[in-house]
């Protein structure tokens, strides 16, 4: 199948945002293990015994989400 060539712009604009994008991801998380490994872990207020391990995008739902580890 192809593609107008207007819409192989728009993918490859998309693809160039996803790189920065992942590299943001990237440093949150950096972060976020610092933090663990100091002693300052990022609780939730709910469940006070689980706390944020990293953060993910969820391309599915264009969401980020986050996975919790046990305290």
């Amino acid at each position: 199948m192809k593609y107008p060539k207007k819409l192989k712009k728009i993918s490859k604009s998309a693809n160039e945002i996803n790189r920065p994008f992942t590299a943001l991801v990237a440093t949150i998380n950096s972060q976020i293990q610092m933090l663990n490994d100091m002693g300052y872990k990022l609780y939730d207020v709910e469940n006070p015994e689980y706390y944020i391990g990293k953060v993910a995008y969820d391309p599915q739902d264009d969401e980020l989400k986050f996975t919790c580890k046990e305290d």
